[in-house]
């Protein structure tokens, strides 16, 4: 191998696999050569019988030959088929790897995704928690209101009974005042018993009084000390929250939140629809490996049927080649045979038709069993008989003819050419009978449908006719009715509708006439008379 240089390499040094597959690999290729062109794989194959050789093209050469050859497509070439193969497979891992890592970014975002929801529901919920509770407070400062209402209407109640209060006593000490100057003055000893009573009662409610104004004096100062403490309430601590709670309500803190889960959102489904992309790529990268490795199995598969096919062909061959020469041997001897039958036949010669049948009927009816050579001969596929069989018969033919030696030749010949004319006269008779059945079938049809003609105009002019004549005389009736020509009467017998014509009888013979009867009112009587001119009309070929 030396000799090719350069242009012959070893196809293990160019096949790349994995160490632990080396071993596999040197017993499937360590007999196999990387040839430059096809010429170079033909000559390694010629001068050495160990190889077999592969081309750049794909084409595989071996002792026997090349047994691809024929012009291979650029894009059926095996190792082509091989280069888009692995580059696809370089797609499919690259593309696996942008997978992964899209995958991981995405877990990142999602996962991020998914905190900002939690903390966004958490600030959700304690938005809710402080509505709530800001609403709750609303209530209580509107009932607190209500409440200082009440208290300042009771307070101001207090304090109109309260000055009321006041003016009795300042009335009653006034009174009082009085009743003291009086009773120090000298005319205390001149009171009546009346006015003496009178007295104690006045000390008495005085002393009512004095209590009363204590109770309202107490009630007063309590009243004030609530409406202070709840005004402080109110400024202090009801309003303060409520400030808060609005401050807290209207912040844009939420907002934010917002805004950021809304771009987290846009940036997660860019990120899903590149994954979606690059997964439709790989899976496309994978479609294409599948379909090119399933390429390059149907390449392997259809060399292995015409390594199969070239074996079949060439034992095939060699069995035609033997079967040929058997049926040229079996040909010749054939044709040496039909010689021989026809040179027989030949000294035969011409015969009657009937002569074959009538020999063989004579020879049946003594309890032979022979058919007609003749139609052997001539449909074998019918009655197969054997070759000896025939050729047996056919001296026994001969044998059986020699007393047919004196008959005329020429007197044979013309009975046979005035049987074939007596079978082709009666055959024209035949068809001439046959025509003639179906040209009568014809005429009767054609009478039958020219006597409903008749028939339906005659209907009709009949009942013009008693429309007419009813509308021409009132109370009157007239009618038409066919006369009909009866078997053995003259055209002219009278006769009514209902009488029956002879049958086969043509429509100028059923039909002779019309009788008209017509009836006058009053008259009570008939009169009847008959028309014979329109036996013409019936007649006439327009009918």
């Amino acid at each position: 191998l030396h000799r090719f240089g350069t242009d012959v390499v070893p196809l293990l040094r160019k096949v790349q696999s994995d160490p632990r597959f080396r071993s596999a690999m040197k017993n499937l290729f360590s007999q196999a050569l990387l040839c430059k062109d096809k010429d170079v794989a033909t000559e390694v194959c010629r001068s050495s019988d160990q190889f077999e050789c592969v081309t750049l093209d794909g084409e595989k050469v071996g002792r026997r030959g090349n047994i691809s050859g024929g012009y291979l497509p650029q894009n059926r070439a095996r190792l082509t088929i091989y280069k888009m193969l692995m580059a696809a497979r370089r797609e499919a891992d690259e593309s696996r790897r942008k997978h992964k890592e899209i995958s991981d970014a995405a877990l990142e975002i999602s996962d991020a995704c998914e905190s900002a929801a939690r903390k966004m529901e958490e600030l959700e919920l304690q938005r809710r928690r402080i509505r709530d509770e800001a609403r709750s407070r609303k209530a209580d400062l509107k009932v607190r209101r209500e409440e200082e209402v009440e208290i300042r209407r009771q307070v101001e109640a207090h304090e109109r009974t309260l000055t009321a209060y006041e003016a009795d006593i300042g009335r009653i000490q006034a009174d009082l005042q009085t009743l003291r100057k009086e009773l120090g003055s000298a005319l205390t000893s001149k009171l009546t018993a009346a006015e003496q009573s009178e007295m104690t009662g006045l000390n008495i409610s005085l002393q009512q009084l004095q209590d009363q104004l204590r109770q309202a004096a107490e009630s007063r100062d309590h009243a004030a000390a609530t409406v202070v403490a709840l005004e402080s309430h109110l400024n202090d601590v009801l309003l303060r929250n409520v400030a808060e709670y609005e401050e807290a309500l209207t912040t844009d803190d939420a907002a934010n939140d917002k805004a950021a889960l809304a771009l987290r959102h846009a940036d997660l489904a860019t990120l899903q629809r590149s994954w979606e992309e690059t997964l439709r790529a790989a899976a496309d990268a994978e479609k294409r490996a599948d379909l090119l490795g399933k390429q390059l199995e149907e390449l392997n598969r259809k060399r292995e049927v015409l390594k199969d096919n070239a074996g079949k062909q060439e034992a095939a061959a060699a069995d035609d080649a033997k079967a040929l020469e058997a049926l040229v041997n079996k040909r010749t001897t054939l044709q040496g045979r039909a010689a021989e039958l026809e040179r027989k036949i030949r000294d035969l010669g011409s015969l009657p038709q009937d002569a074959f049948d009538k020999a063989y009927r004579d020879r049946n009816a003594k309890g032979g069993s022979y058919v007609c050579l003749v139609r052997r001969i001539q449909r074998p596929d019918v009655l197969p008989v054997p070759l000896k069989d025939l050729m047996r018969e056919l001296e026994d033919m001969a044998v059986s003819l020699e007393r047919f030696a004196g008959v005329n030749r020429k007197a044979l010949d013309q009975y046979i050419d005035f049987s074939n004319q007596r079978e082709e006269l009666v055959s024209r008779l035949k068809e001439q009978q046959a025509s003639e059945a179906k040209i009568k079938e014809l005429i009767t049809a054609l009478d039958m449908r020219k006597d409903e003609a008749i028939e339906r105009t005659f209907k009709g002019v009949a009942k013009n006719f008693r429309e007419v004549f009813a509308a021409l005389v009132p109370g009157g009736m007239g009618e038409l009715v066919m006369i009909r020509a009866l078997l053995g009467r003259g055209a002219g017998a009278d006769g009514d509708e209902e009488d029956a014509g002879a049958t086969g009888n043509t429509a100028t013979d059923k039909y002779s006439g019309v009788k008209v009867k017509v009836r006058f009112t009053g008259s009570g009587e008939a009169v009847s008379f008959v028309i014979v001119i329109t036996l013409p009309l019936l007649r006439s070929p327009a009918v």
